[in-house]
């Protein structure tokens, strides 16, 4: 049950995991804690928090991880005030042995991060030595350098980085300065911008990200980096995701026009897109990007 729950998650498959669930009933497997825990995260993954939430207001008894669990899926579902409700709720009701952990703090930190909930997120950032004796890894900074990012405080973002991110691997390193790439890049900065791009070259040359980030930095130099992905021998790795739609699962590459349906798709798109700018009141500067 465990393994077929774990699929349904890794496949974002709803209509499987509420099938798997119905059998974790009738087999009287529902109510046990492991089984309980796998079906709040795989709600979480497929974003049906209702049946995520009653799946966790049904558990006779919660461990750490069916709070993490749930407090994750809030959190990735965009929904950041209320997995800092149950942050709150899991401090009430938890017995000695149900403490917030690095676990629950690092999708506290994800949830204000996606949130914007800045303040919150340094607070219980700080709160994490001052309260629960816990030592920030690299994956709290993380976050931390995220949520930064996101609202525009790219100079805390990288004090952050360099300041506390001394012991980091190589990876961890270059996905915090991506990150800042990636904000600079949203927010116009571009003195930051070139500074991140060179660290994130530096660590993963051979990563294709990178490169294509710092290319679309505005007045980044677009030719220099072309040059460099040429003489590194550098190959794009183009983006995709995947669409279910009935039992069919349906791949989208970046810039693919070989898909089946692909005049009723774009189609779609366009009159989806029209809609959207009709009602911003920005028609024509927005069907420009159709």
């Amino acid at each position: 049950m465990l393994s077929i729950l774990q699929a349904c998650a890794d496949c974002v498959e709803t209509r499987a995991s509420r099938c798997a669930h119905g059998v974790a009933v009738r087999s009287g497997l529902a109510l046990e804690r492991d089984v309980g825990n796998a079906l709040v995260d795989t709600y979480g993954k497929c974003g049906d928090l209702t049946a995520a939430m009653r799946a966790f207001n049904a558990m006779p008894g919660k461990d750490v991880l069916t709070w993490n669990s749930m407090i994750g899926a809030l959190g990735m579902n965009g929904r950041a005030p209320d997995a800092l409700a149950l942050l709150d709720r899991m401090e009430r009701e938890g017995d000695d042995n149900v403490r917030p952990n690095g676990v629950t703090m690092l999708a506290v930190l994800s949830a204000c991060a996606h949130g914007g909930l800045v303040e919150e997120g340094m607070t219980h950032f700080e709160r994490m030595t001052a309260t629960y004796s816990l030592q920030p890894q690299v994956e709290h900074l993380s976050c931390v350098v995220d949520m930064l990012a996101r609202v525009g405080d790219l100079e805390g973002a990288t004090k952050i980085i360099e300041e506390r991110m001394l012991s980091a691997t190589s990876g961890s390193l270059a996905a915090a300065w991506s990150v800042l790439l990636s904000a600079c890049r949203s927010h116009g900065n571009c003195e930051v911008g070139r500074d991140a791009a060179c660290r994130v070259l530096e660590l993963e040359p051979d990563n294709s990200a990178g490169y294509l980030m710092s290319i679309s930095m505005p007045g980044g130099e677009q030719a220099w980096i072309r040059w460099l992905m040429r003489e590194r021998r550098v190959k794009v790795t183009s983006g995709h995701s995947v669409v279910q739609v009935g039992q069919e699962a349906h791949r989208f590459v970046s810039w693919d026009g070989c898909h089946l349906h692909r005049a009723q798709v774009y189609s779609m798109l366009g009159f989806a897109l029209s809609k959207v700018c009709h009602l911003m009141n920005t028609t024509d500067n927005c069907m420009e990007t159709v």
